[in-house]
């Protein structure tokens, strides 16, 4: 069973999910999926605001007040990041090119462990090219097939698929086609598989 879990590297909330996820879905034998994209760009294309910008203060002062508490709840180091929204376009497309691969959960972490435990710039190539590294993976290498048109070409076909899908936010999961949006739905998406299984037994159903 697989549990997709679609994520921005520029959410806030994506980042204690990213931190957790892996370890409390084995506990539920689910697999995890990383399904980076960009949610900025979809926003645009559907034509609402709802972006987190630097002009909407109250929202983003909320934020990072309840990142604070949820990253001492969850036992994370949290720096308000002093640039935002951090550009992700490089880490995003290694994550589309690269994430059939088993050392992306250790890139994901290592990226969102640089953007808000340590307010590290990952627009910055360098930045990036220390996650890959911390990854075991050959920066040079990783980052030039990431600038490659193919690679750019494929995170416009996976921030496509998750319009198709239905995805407005971040983070997002779907377990058997079952969406949920939110940090605060993460227990239920993992639950979802023995629910219905509990739900088939008491009526009979397969």
């Amino acid at each position: 069973m697989e549990i997709d879990f679609w994520f921005d590297f520029s959410s806030p909330y994506c980042y204690p999910v990213a931190m957790m996820i892996e370890e409390a879905a084995r506990h539920k034998d689910l697999q995890v999926n990383w399904r980076g994209f960009m949610l900025g760009p979809m926003i645009r294309s559907q034509s609402h605001e709802r972006g987190l910008d630097e002009q909407n203060n109250a929202r983003l002062s909320y934020i990072w007040h309840d990142m604070h508490r949820l990253c001492k709840q969850y036992e994370l180091i949290f720096i308000k990041p002093s640039r935002y929204p951090n550009g992700a376009r490089l880490a995003t497309r290694i994550l589309c090119w690269y994430q059939q691969q088993s050392w992306l959960p250790v890139f994901v972490r290592a990226v969102f462990h640089a953007a808000y435990a340590q307010d590290r710039n990952i627009a910055d190539e360098k930045v990036i090219a220390d996650c890959v590294a911390i990854a075991g993976q050959d920066p040079l290498t990783v980052i030039e097939q990431a600038n490659s048109m193919e690679a750019k070409a494929r995170l416009h076909l996976q921030n496509q698929q998750a319009i198709r899908l239905g995805i407005f936010d971040a983070p997002f999961f779907q377990v058997q086609q079952e969406p949920f949006c939110g940090l605060d739905r993460l227990s239920m998406a993992l639950d979802w598989p023995q629910f219905q299984s509990d739900c088939c037994r008491q009526t009979g159903t397969a």
